[in-house]
C-alpha cells in the first residue's frame, strides 16, 4: 500500500522528535526493505544514533553518502559514531568533512568584500585582517591582489607587496583580469628595480 507507505514515512521524524527511537527502528526497517529511501535512511539512522547503535547508524549513513544525500548533520553524527566505537582515524576524517561540508564555498568572497568595506573607511589593518582571513577558507585570488595594493599604497611596505602580487599572478587569474595582471607585472618589476622610476595607482587597477 503506497499510500500507507507515505503516511509512515512523514511519521518517522515526528517519531523521532517525540524520541520514540524503538518505533521509528521497527517502522523505518520494514520501510527500507522495501527500497533505500533518503529520508527514511536519514530518520532511521538518527533513531539508532539516539539509543548508540552507531554501527548501525554508520551503515545507513553510508548509504546516504554514497547516494550524494548526505549534509552536515550526516557527517557530524558519523564522525560520533565513529568516535564512540573508537576508530579515531575513521571520527577525523568524518571531522573534517563535516567541516567542509559547513562552510559555504563563498565565504572567501565575503571577506573580500568585507576587507574592501574597511579599505573604504580607511581601516587598512582591519582590511588586511579581513583578507587573509578569507585566504584560510580557500583560494581567492582577487583578495591576493588587494592585499597587494593595501600593503604597497596604503601602508608603504612594497617587499610585503611583493609577495601578493607574485601570489596573485601564481593564481592564474582570468583573461579579463588583464588591466591587473599587468600591473602586478609592472610592479614587481619596479619594487624589483628600487631606483626606477615609480607608477602610481591608476583608476582602472581598483
Amino acid at each position: 500500500d503506497s499510500g500507507n507507505f507515505i503516511l509512515q514515512r512523514a511519521q518517522l521524524p515526528i517519531a523521532n522528535e517525540l524520541k520514540k527511537y524503538k518505533e521509528v527502528i521497527d517502522v523505518g526497517e520494514k520501510l527500507l526493505r522495501n527500497g533505500a529511501d533518503g529520508n527514511v535512511l536519514k530518520d532511521v539512522g538518527k533513531a539508532y544514533f539516539a539509543l548508540k547503535n552507531y554501527k548501525r547508524c554508520i551503515e545507513l549513513y553510508k548509504l546516504l553518502e554514497d547516494m550524494d544525500l548526505q549534509n552536515e548533520t550526516i557527517l557530524y553524527y558519523m564522525s560520533i559514531s565513529y568516535r564512540e566505537l573508537k576508530n579515531y582515524d575513521m571520527a577525523a576524517s568524518y571531522a573534517k568533512k563535516t567541516v567542509e561540508e559547513g562552510i559555504s564555498p563563498n565565504i572567501p568572497l565575503y571577506y573580500s568584500l568585507l576587507g574592501g568595506i574597511y579599505e573604504e573607511k580607511n581601516q587598512h589593518t582591519n582590511a588586511i585582517a579581513a583578507y587573509k582571513k578569507g585566504l584560510t577558507f580557500g583560494p581567492y585570488k582577487t583578495i591576493h591582489y588587494r592585499l597587494a595594493l593595501v600593503y604597497d599604497f596604503k601602508l608603504n611596505q612594497p617587499k610585503t607587496a611583493l609577495t601578493y602580487y607574485n601570489q596573485y599572478l601564481k593564481s592564474k587569474p582570468e583573461a579579463n583580469e588583464k588591466s591587473q595582471i599587468e600591473y602586478s607585472k609592472t610592479r614587481i618589476a619596479e619594487i624589483n628595480q628600487p631606483k626606477s622610476s615609480k607608477t602610481g595607482l591608476t583608476s582602472d587597477q581598483n
